[in-house]
């Protein structure tokens, strides 16, 4: 009997143990499962940020590729400007020197036929891409006449040379002006006084005048405006006693406009056909 009780007590306990040994066995078990789901669960969910990280860094790549095209099309793009920038810098600075120098050539032209003229009757200057020549009637006409009298024509011509020369590929537009009052014609006891003749008609053949000598100098017509402006425009009150200085011829030369009217040239009129200012 106590071999046979301490048998049994004996299989108790072993199974016990091996109980206890097969519990923690299959808990082991079940951990190891549990760590193994963890472990795939993060590994899909590392896969899956590493997919949008290559996903971000192709786009990022796809948008590096298309910053740095850009910024090739941007620099080209500034490189042209510079280089269209400089060679209209270049231009500019050419055209300035060829205004300077037509303006040094047209005050040697007038100084060449009277060296030391009258105070205010000539006057050269730039304005933007102009320049302008402002020659007093008393340089080119007697008194009210409106042909030229041979010092004034000799002067044209020297303008005209220095035009054809420094300014060839120029307009060149010359407009008359006068003052407001036209000199009064004498009346008889038989015949009444003439009607004053009109300013825009007298500063038209003026101009006119000086359009056929700058033709004859070599300038070609078709670059060749005339203007009568009458008393428009005046440089002096015409109700002062600078009156005078608003007789004059302006030269004006500019760039060669499209289509430019060639000018057109009247008769040439006789001293006693004209006795306005």
């Amino acid at each position: 009997m106590i071999f046979w009780g301490g048998l049994t007590l004996l299989l108790a306990v072993g199974l016990l143990y091996l109980y206890r040994g097969f519990a923690v066995e299959e808990r082991h078990t079940r951990l190891l499962k549990d760590d193994q789901q963890r472990l795939m669960e993060e590994n899909t969910k590392l896969r899956a940020e590493v997919d949008t990280l290559q996903t971000e860094l192709s786009q990022t790549g796809s948008m590096l590729k298309n910053r740095e095209q850009i910024l090739r099309e941007t620099t080209e793009s500034l490189q042209q400007v510079k280089a269209q920038n400089d060679q209209a810098d270049q231009l500019a600075d050419q055209q300035n020197h060829a205004r300077a120098d037509l303006q040094d050539q047209l005050a040697k032209a007038v100084q060449a036929i009277d060296p030391a003229p009258p105070a205010d009757s000539f006057k050269i200057w730039i304005e933007g891409d102009h320049v302008s020549v402002r020659l007093a009637n008393s340089l080119l006409f007697d008194g009210s006449d409106t042909v030229l009298n041979a010092k004034g024509a000799d002067l044209l011509k020297k303008l005209g040379a220095a035009l054809k020369t420094a300014a060839p590929d120029q307009e060149i537009v010359i407009d008359g002006y006068t003052d407001s009052t036209p000199a009064p014609a004498a009346a008889t006891a038989t015949t009444p006084a003439p009607k004053p003749p009109n300013l825009w008609d007298v500063s038209a053949r003026r101009a006119s005048a000086v359009v056929r000598v700058l033709a004859d100098a070599g300038i070609s017509p078709d670059r060749l405006i005339a203007r009568g402006l009458g008393a428009s425009h005046p440089v002096a009150p015409n109700d002062g006693p600078d009156h005078l200085k608003n007789r004059r011829i302006e030269i004006v030369v500019r760039p060669l406009s499209m289509g430019a009217p060639t000018a057109s040239v009247s008769t040439p009129v006789t001293t006693a056909e004209a006795t306005s200012p």
